[in-house]
């Protein structure tokens, strides 16, 4: 999924005039505004971790300087949505928080939200701890369902940065669908199928991840290191049961992974890239 904005101009890490967004002023529509409530929450998430902050402190603090210069705060990036910075760290990891709130972020430590004898599938309960990168560790990224306070939650892996406002994104979820604003956010992104039906309202943007599949298989990976979603408690408690079930078979066909519907078979398919595309 890629989102564009139409008539931008320039490059969003420039210090320059902001770019000029075609029909702005006839997308506004009283009493509807929700850049002016709680802002976009963007999430990273320290897994594992060694005693040696350098490499990912480094990430971290790359990657917000980038969140900033494309939000409203930097009104050269003609972002019209604020900003909120989260670390999840695990709580292996605990030692290193103090650092990431110094770069800027708020930090959430958790543990494993399960436990790995709890799950009542066998084979996933005995294979979980493989699944790379991070094992059950990993689902401490779920955790960004949680933050109910903010209206959309991105969660990005620690090496990634954001290379132009994602208006578009937001617009898409949290305005009606017969509003100007939806309308033209729709008409901006590239879906990968066209022909689907679009939801009335939008909880998710997701992208898949075709290099980590085999080239039978009917499904794909989702992209663990980039998920947009609408928060929701009731989501993470499905999330979690459904791990708890462990409806999870290895193999490489079409009946392997979860629910025997071929999410699986790729590298991470009984973790973050599995679950969320079987969800």
């Amino acid at each position: 999924i890629v989102a564009t904005s139409p008539g931008a101009v320039g490059s969003v890490l420039a210090d320059d005039k902001p770019p000029v967004r075609v029909g702005d002023e006839a997308l506004q529509v009283e009493g509807i505004d929700p850049t002016q409530g709680s802002p976009p929450a963007y999430v990273i998430s320290l897994v594992q971790c060694s005693n040696n902050p350098t490499g990912f402190l480094d990430a971290a603090a790359v990657f917000l300087e980038s969140v900033r210069r494309n939000s409203a705060v930097h009104p050269a990036s003609g972002s019209r949505y604020g900003y909120a910075a989260y670390a999840i760290v695990h709580k292996q990891c605990e030692h290193h928080a103090a650092l990431l709130e110094r770069v800027g972020y708020k930090t959430l430590v958790k543990d494993t939200p399960f436990r790995r004898e709890d799950i009542r599938g066998v084979e996933l309960r005995n294979s979980i701890e493989r699944a790379l990168c991070c094992g059950s560790a990993e689902y401490i990224k779920l955790y960004a369902y949680t933050l109910t306070d903010h209206p959309v939650v991105l969660h990005f892996d620690i090496d990634c940065i954001v290379t132009q406002p994602l208006d578009e994104l937001f617009d898409a979820m949290l305005y009606p669908n017969d509003h100007p604003r939806y309308k033209a956010a729709m008409k901006s992104i590239s879906l990968e199928r066209k022909n689907d039906p679009i939801p009335e309202r939008i909880d998710a943007f997701l992208s898949m991840d075709y290099s980590l599949n085999w080239p039978w298989h009917k499904e794909a990976p989702a992209q663990g290191g980039w998920l947009v979603v609408r928060p929701s408690q009731e989501a993470f408690d499905e999330y979690i049961e459904i791990t708890l079930e462990g409806n999870y078979t290895g193999g490489f066909n079409n009946q392997a992974g979860w629910g025997h519907l071929g999410f699986g078979g790729w590298v991470g398919s009984a973790a973050i890239q599995g679950i969320v595309a079987y969800y």
